[in-house]
């Protein structure tokens, strides 16, 4: 059969430093049960990471995510910037081992994003995202 359950996500972000950025993001805490009676029970999990801007062109991005039962897994990133419209990234994560890389490319208020990852069971997952933004947003 199917069950259905509300979620709860909580995310902060703070920039204590010009450049240097920490967020918490948690989703399902509590560790909520599907439904009353069931043993099962919603995932939880907490993320806390750091972005660093070394410079104009380079950002650094460091996370650590910790899912309910499973080992902590820990995330790195790159991100090289030409003239603010062309982004190239890389990054890995320890558990499952996986590498990603991907390139962006932002045109005013279109960006257009395309990465993939790399798993040694799954293969290849390629992703592709399309944002307009009707706001100016800031940019770590």
């Amino acid at each position: 059969g199917t069950r259905g359950s509300l979620g709860f996500a909580l995310a902060l972000i703070s920039e204590p430093y010009p450049g240097l950025s920490i967020a918490v993001h948690t989703r399902n805490p509590f560790s909520l049960q599907f439904s009353q009676g069931s043993k099962e029970r919603l995932i939880s999990c907490i993320v806390i990471g750091l972005a660093y801007r070394i410079n104009q062109v380079i950002l650094l991005c460091f996370d650590c995510e910790k899912m309910t039962s499973l080992k902590p897994s820990f995330k790195t990133g790159l991100e090289y910037s030409f003239k603010d419209r062309l982004y190239l990234r890389a990054g890995m994560q320890s558990s499952p081992f996986q590498f990603a890389f991907g390139i962006g490319y932002t045109l005013g208020s279109l960006k257009i994003d395309m990465a993939s990852t790399y798993h040694h069971y799954l293969g290849f997952s390629p992703t592709l995202s399309i944002l307009y933004s009707l706001n100016k947003t800031r940019r770590i």
